[in-house]
């Protein structure tokens, strides 16, 4: 016995001594970029639409949460209607085929993402197995950032399933991979209740408002399947539209930027915000800019400043000409007369020519009547 004992005790002791087990690492889009770099899916389909295909519906619909693995069949995947998978049915094998690849990845590399840990959490709610205070009241801002998986395990973790408040808005989805729709939520809560929609915003003037509108109706127009439709927003307060300035130098806008008169900023402080696609575009902005608060697009989101310059974003996507793919729907639009209700984006912006920039602005009020005079941007 005495043998025995000492035998598990050395056992206990060289347990403890071995190097630990490597431990996980959470999934981030830049990490699942790398792992399909050179696959031979990308002929077909893009890196971010793998990964909206696997985080949004493969794994992460409510669908998938109710099955034993914590994702769907091939042939569940295939079967989805157009309406909950935006890829057309024909792709989808394709799709699939990446997703197995990408399991065999995530194992070899010692991976998980957030659909496994919701999915976790689904699992022990399904057996009973809740550890948490009741939730008698949710309520969650910025939905659209969130998979129907993670909404759907809110919902089944509430112990008053009418006691939900949600509101966000499609067209500002910043999370990659989320495939969200206010109509898919009308489902989780069997058809009720009816979305109201807020159209007035009091935080952004109409001059601003003008040009998200535009940019919301070519979104609409370029993926129906993505985007709720809605009224356009209305703007509580007036203001000038933003300005425009294409085809200029880093050094230019600097320099406009800066400027002592009232078109340009006179500083960078906190109230002033300059707004780059990535991180890696920070180190492309001058000397100048640098200096002043410099902000990724989700680093911003919910932020409010009194001027906003939105930097280079169209050259540093990793799609070719889109400026010019923008441009040229834009007038498409305006030609057919489509900017009726919602003018285009050619429209709501003033372009601004360095060169051409007055010494001295008037602060302005906008007359709906005639264009506007004024080349500034406001906060929003």
């Amino acid at each position: 016995a005495r043998g025995g004992a000492a035998a598990a005790a050395r056992q206990r002791r060289q347990k403890g001594n071995a190097a630990p087990e490597a431990r996980r690492e959470l999934l981030t889009f830049e990490m699942f970029e790398q792992l399909f770099q050179g696959h031979k899916t990308l002929r077909s389909l893009s890196v971010s639409t793998l990964y909206r295909e696997a985080f949004s519906y493969i794994k992460g619909s409510r669908e998938a949460m109710k099955t034993k693995e914590g994702y769907l069949s091939r042939d569940e995947y295939i079967a989805l209607a157009s309406k909950m998978s935006p890829l057309p049915a024909e792709m989808r094998g394709v799709a699939y085929d990446a997703f197995e690849d990408y399991l065999r990845k995530k194992r070899r590399h010692r991976l998980y993402d957030v659909c496994d840990v919701v999915f976790h959490l689904f699992t022990q709610v399904r057996q009973g197995e809740v550890r948490h205070s009741p939730l008698h009241r949710v309520i969650i801002d910025e939905v659209q950032d969130l998979t129907m998986a993670e909404l759907a395990l809110l919902h089944d973790a509430a112990t008053d399933k009418d006691g939900f408040f949600v509101c966000g808005d499609t067209a500002q989805t910043i999370t990659r991979g989320v495939g969200f729709r206010f109509t898919d939520v009308r489902l989780l809560f069997d058809g009720r209740p009816k979305p109201a929609q807020l159209i007035t915003n009091y935080r952004t003037h109409s001059g601003i408002l003008t040009a998200a509108n535009a940019l919301v109706s070519l979104l609409t127009k370029l993926f129906p399947t993505t985007l709720d439709r809605l009224n356009d927003e209305r703007g509580h307060f007036l203001g000038p539209p933003p300005a425009l300035l294409p085809d200029t130098t880093p050094a230019r806008v600097s320099e406009m930027m800066l400027a002592g008169d009232e078109l340009g900023l006179c500083e960078m402080g906190a109230n002033q915000v300059v707004i780059v696609r990535s991180a890696s575009a920070k180190k492309k902005l001058p000397p100048l800019l640098q200096s002043g608060l410099v902000l990724t697009v989700e680093e911003s989101k919910g932020l409010e400043f009194d001027d906003v310059c939105i930097f280079d974003f169209f050259a540093d996507s990793p799609r070719e000409c889109t400026w010019a793919v923008l441009s040229t729907l834009d007038g498409d639009e305006a030609a057919a007369g489509a900017a009726a209700a919602t003018p285009g984006f050619a429209a709501a912006v003033r372009p601004t020519g360095l060169r051409e920039r007055p010494s001295k602005l008037a602060k302005p009020t906008i007359d709906v009547s005639a264009p506007p005079k004024v080349e500034s941007e406001g906060g929003g």
